[in-house]
């Protein structure tokens, strides 16, 4: 068992860069704080640092081992504020992984009403792909995640929420597609395309019409953004979800695919983790919110 104390310690290090300076932020010597790490070494069979004449730089395991040990402590000191804020009033911090996509819009309303009602709430998001998300919800470091379907994996639970997103094509104005009103998967078939790298993995024989094989993939990508200045530039088009790039005033046009490619969004928790009081209480209001409103369309 690692103690909590070694961990603070080499987080200091890997922070600072040098001994000297991660000594002086933890007022202890020198000497000290190089003995507790030497000794964090021996425990663990692996170097995490290699020492420089000024400074230190974390080796592969000293980057992994920094990684999990920030993933710990922030279990630790959540745990400790949870229990020390007792029966009182709803505190505390709730960590999120979601999915970039328009339903966000919803979540981030409903997060502002429960805030508005529980003011020492705080919010922590963490926008990524599915396997990122999953990996740091796997790890304890978030309470839930916000994802697109299907991502599945037995160590979690998923819960249907009332949200769908559709897909359509980011173009640039002056493309002639981007007088259309829709596109069909053939009208795809002499497009250079931008994909996104996970989303559309599970279902393109079912959306694209077995076409898929045959479409001319330039790219692929995680997060939209960036993706989004092929299409401005008029290089490629990029298949996205609806309403997470403004199209109006920016060059960019989105048009709809036909029959609608939709995709579902799930509530991803860990199985048999407890979560803190303050992220049970906001998911809780999440569902119920949700289901009142009911679902609505993607914004385009």
């Amino acid at each position: 068992m690692i103690e909590t104390r070694l961990m603070r310690y080499f987080l200091a290090v890997a922070r600072e860069g040098t001994i000297t300076r991660a000594a002086e932020s933890l007022h202890v010597t020198q000497s000290t704080l190089s003995k507790q790490i030497m000794d964090l070494e021996r425990r663990l069979g692996v170097r995490l640092l290699v020492r420089g004449k000024r400074e230190v730089t974390l080796t592969d395991e000293g980057r992994y081992f920094r990684s999990r040990a920030e993933e710990a402590l922030a279990l630790i000191d959540e745990t400790e504020a949870e229990l020390r804020s007792g029966g009182g009033e709803v505190s505390g911090d709730v960590h999120l992984g979601c999915a970039q996509m328009a339903s966000m819009r919803r979540v981030t309303a409903a997060m502002a009403r429960f805030q508005e009602a529980h003011p020492l709430v705080r919010f922590h998001l963490y926008s990524g792909d599915a396997d990122r998300v999953m990996e740091k919800l796997g790890s304890g470091a978030f309470d839930a995640g916000i994802l697109l379907e299907p991502a599945r994996e037995e160590r979690f639970e998923y819960e249907s929420l009332p949200l769908r997103e559709s897909f359509g094509l980011l173009v640039s104005s002056d493309d002639p597609l981007a007088a259309r009103e829709s596109l069909t998967a053939e009208d795809l078939l002499d497009v250079p395309l931008v994909m996104p790298d996970q989303a559309v993995r599970p279902a393109r024989g079912e959306w694209f019409a077995g076409l898929y094989d045959r479409y001319r993939v330039v790219a692929t990508y995680d997060l939209v953004g960036n993706a989004s200045y092929w299409a401005e530039q008029g290089i490629a088009a990029v298949l996205a979800l609806g309403g997470l790039v403004p199209a109006e005033g920016t060059g960019l046009s989105f048009v709809p695919i036909e029959p609608a490619i939709e995709i579902g969004v799930s509530l991803v928790t860990k199985r048999f983790r407890v979560p803190s009081g303050a992220a049970r209480l906001f998911l809780e209001a999440l569902r119920e919110g949700l289901a009142q409103e009911g679902a609505v369309g993607t914004l385009t």
